[in-house]
């Protein structure tokens, strides 16, 4: 079964940076086949997939798609995280998570 597509916003601070965390609710386990991300004029910034802190896959940083197999799999205590750095202060990243049951 899909579940809603969650996104979320949020803006560059002073240092450049900006992170934009997932985490599900619940007590099971959940199958994310793709993670969207998007920063208009993010030039050469530099931006990551992370579950747990551990890099998942580089992104483009204006906007890219993680998607294919194998999918990341989550657990309540999991946090998938789309993180830029060096990104002009103020701008505004998008994150959108494609999410399932596992089940075809």
């Amino acid at each position: 079964m899909q579940y809603p597509v969650w996104s979320n916003s949020g803006t560059v601070a002073a240092d450049g940076t900006l992170t934009i965390s997932y985490q599900i609710r619940g007590s099971g386990r959940v199958r994310v086949p793709q993670v969207t991300n998007e920063m208009t004029g993010a030039g050469s910034a530099k931006c990551s997939l992370r579950l747990n802190g551990h890099l998942v896959t580089p992104l483009v940083a204006a906007g890219d798609a993680a998607a294919g197999d194998p999918p990341v799999w989550m657990g309540p205590a999991d946090v998938l995280a789309v993180v830029w750095s060096g990104a002009p202060v103020g701008l505004v990243g998008n994150m959108s998570v494609f999410s399932d049951d596992g089940n075809p």
